[in-house]
């Protein structure tokens, strides 16, 4: 065993736990954001590229096609990341909130 109590295994599951939160929301949030707007803006490009008359030039349309694709790739990682740090931390913090079951008798113990 490694000494410590059920109350400070607790403590302990509850800060890493809540670490794991922090640094996932921030993540999903600002990796999330900056994603969403380059991404909003490529689509955006793509999007007036089709309407205008005459069309747009094609290394405009390649160009929003390649920085759509660069912004999923590069900011999605670590967003997809955050989520992740973000469940396990909320999996930890559940575990550590989680009351206790009572051990089962033993053949000594009756």
């Amino acid at each position: 065993m490694s000494g410590l109590t059920n109350a400070e295994r607790r403590a302990q599951q509850q800060f890493s736990g809540g670490i794991l939160v922090a640094i996932g929301g921030l993540m999903i949030f600002l990796c999330g954001s900056c994603t969403a707007y380059f991404l909003g803006s490529a689509l955006q490009q793509l999007y007036r590229a089709h309407l205008t008359v005459p069309p747009e030039p094609s290394y405009r349309v390649g160009l929003a096609q390649t920085v759509a694709i660069v912004s999923i790739v590069v900011g999605g990682l670590p967003t997809t990341l955050g989520v992740v740090l973000l469940a396990i931390g909320v999996r930890t913090l559940r575990r550590a909130r989680a009351p206790d079951r009572p051990s089962a008798p033993t053949e000594a113990g009756r």
